[in-house]
């Protein structure tokens, strides 16, 4: 498994999905695996050519996931086109891998906004979604209101989380403490990074793997 994050549909971001740099940085295992962008993929965004199903984006990622036989998965984030990607009928993914999906391409999925799933073996719970930071700046059509999760689906991942344990969480932000530690103090507040501090109440995961703050930290 390979983790990056935020890709934003950036023509400038898609040379660390590239074949070429992936195999120069981790040699074979690039190949025959799940790839994963943790948040803001930017598929299908706001009706823009390059980021559509026959666009430039998805079909060079297609190809070059076709090449590696890897399969490229992304976390929902919150710069997501919510009403397009979740209109798409749901599919499982062959082989070691449990969960629900949503097919791109042949060769990219998005995972569920939050649920469970498996890969090479390991349990894995998907929290989507942040808030957006730069809102104030897009009309709606450029955010959706679908971002953060409502009272109802965070009741419904307390109830599926409570009883269960997972060896890693995949998300698009992280628990408001981490936000923190990282930036110090800050003044903004997202619904979802709050709500995190409480999942964190009910599970212990080995690690929690996240993109959103783009900073490139441990």
């Amino acid at each position: 498994m390979i983790l990056t994050g935020d890709l934003h549909a950036s023509p400038n971001e898609l040379q660390f999905l590239n074949p070429k740099y992936l195999r120069k940085k981790y040699k074979f295992k690039c190949e025959n695996t799940f790839i994963f962008i943790l948040g803001d993929g930017g598929f299908l965004w706001h009706e823009d050519e390059y980021s559509d199903f026959n666009g430039e984006l998805i079909t060079t990622l297609n190809k070059w996931m076709k090449e590696l036989h890897s399969i490229l998965i992304v976390i929902p984030g919150n710069h997501e086109n919510y009403e397009r990607i979740y209109s798409l009928p749901k599919v499982s993914i062959d082989g070691n891998c449990k969960g629900e999906f949503r097919k791109i391409s042949p060769y990219i999925r998005y995972t569920e906004r939050y649920g469970e799933y498996k890969f090479e073996g390991k349990d894995f719970l998907v929290l989507g979604g942040a808030r957006s930071l730069d809102k104030m700046y897009r009309h709606e059509g450029e955010w959706f209101p679908d971002e953060t999760f409502s009272i109802e689906e965070k009741d419904r991942i307390i109830s599926l989380i409570k009883d269960n344990e997972y060896d890693y969480v995949l998300s698009h932000t992280c628990p408001d403490y981490i936000v923190r530690q990282i930036f110090g103090t800050v003044n903004y507040r997202d619904s979802n990074s709050e709500f995190f501090d409480k999942v964190m109440n009910y599970i212990y995961p080995k690690a929690w793997f996240f993109g959103h703050l783009h900073p490139e930290k441990i």
